[in-house]
């Protein structure tokens, strides 16, 4: 803030009924309280922060989006390898959380990890499930995640095919499959590098 200017007039500092303090020029006329004068060569100084005058009002807290709700045009950056996209994944389970990197592979029914990449988070086992993908069909156990977290997104109690990944696919921590896929809507800008996924209108 600009330094109040100064005159070659008297100042008087004092606080009015309100108990908020004042400056004038002119001494205040029946005030009944204590008034202090500063001659005209030297500004007055800056209003006291504790007058309702100065004091800024306190900043809103940040709202959050509703619960379901996903903005438009989030974005997740992906890694290109072997012309296959993969995304950063978080997998959660009773006993933790894992962070994993999954193919999105549209050919796959359901999601499958590797048994190495999500090591003791707690996956409860419900059964055996046949898994199809880009790394081939197998028998796998099928386990359940209290979520899986992509971008914007989560997806709870979500069935998971767990399966050891064989010597040609360890670059990778297993696969999103369509269980996942189909209940999002996204774009891939591969110059960018980046899945734009797509919000409610």
């Amino acid at each position: 803030m600009p330094a109040p200017p100064i005159s070659p007039a008297e100042f008087y500092k004092y606080r009015d009924a309100d108990g908020v303090l004042r400056f004038s020029d002119t001494p205040p006329e029946g005030h009944p309280g204590p008034v202090e004068v500063y001659p005209g060569s030297v500004a007055p100084p800056p209003t006291d922060p504790a007058t309702p005058q100065s004091r800024k009002p306190a900043a809103a807290p940040a709202k959050k989006p509703a619960a379901g709700t996903v903005p438009r045009h989030i974005e997740t950056p992906f890694t290109l390898q072997k012309n296959r996209i993969l995304l950063p994944v978080e997998v959660v389970g009773t006993r933790g959380q894992a962070k994993v990197h999954l193919v999105m592979d549209t050919g796959a029914q359901q999601t499958f990890l590797w048994r190495s990449a999500v090591p003791a988070i707690g996956l409860r086992k419900i059964g055996r499930v046949r898994a199809a993908g880009i790394a081939g069909s197998k028998y796998a156990s099928s386990v359940r995640a209290k979520a899986i977290i992509v971008g914007p997104y989560s997806l709870k109690n979500v069935q998971i095919a767990l399966m050891s990944p064989g010597r040609y696919h360890r670059d990778y921590d297993g696969l999103l499959g369509m269980d996942f896929l189909m209940k999002v809507r996204y774009e891939i800008d591969y110059e960018r590098r980046v899945i734009i996924w797509k919000g409610a209108h």
